[in-house]
Formats: C-alpha cells, sequence, structure tokens
C-alpha cells in the first residue's frame, strides 16, 4: 500500500511540476513580449522624432532660401531704383 501511496505523491508532485515550468513559461513568454512590445513603442516614436526633424530642418531650409531671394530681389530693386535716379538727373 505504501507503494501505492508514494506513486500518488509522486504523480502529483511531477503534476505540480509541470503545472509550474507552463506556468513560468507563460510568464517568460508574455515577459518577452511586452519587452518586444516595448521595443516597437520606442522605435515608432524615435522614428517619428526622426521625421519631425526632418520636417522642421527642411522648413528652416525653406525660411533661408526664401530671404535669400527676398534679398536678392531687394538688391536688385536698389540697383533699377539708383539707375532710374541717375537717368532722371
Amino acid at each position: 500500500m505504501s507503494s501505492f501511496a508514494d506513486s500518488v505523491i509522486k504523480d502529483q508532485k511531477d503534476q505540480i511540476k509541470a503545472e509550474d515550468e507552463k506556468m513560468l513559461r507563460h510568464i517568460q513568454n508574455q515577459a518577452k513580449r511586452d519587452a518586444e512590445e516595448e521595443q516597437r513603442r520606442r522605435d515608432k516614436i524615435e522614428a517619428q522624432k526622426a521625421e519631425m526633424r526632418e520636417y522642421l530642418g527642411k522648413q528652416v531650409q525653406e525660411k533661408k532660401d526664401k530671404a535669400q531671394k527676398e534679398s536678392e530681389i531687394d538688391k536688385l530693386q536698389a540697383t533699377i531704383w539708383k539707375e532710374d535716379v541717375f537717368l532722371e538727373s
């Protein structure tokens, strides 16, 4: 009878151990999925930041280009004005 009881106890211990291992694998898999999701979130944020920096950089360059063109137009207008004044004199 003792052998049967030992066998039942051993089976119960094996079953508990198997359940514990299954639970541990589940926890590890969930932690891995969470870490992967967190990494995807960080990558997405970093990509958005890079896109914003690029967009703002283009805006700054467009503003500089516009200012330079306006400066060139002002210089041209000043030259034309001087020539008109000189011709009128």
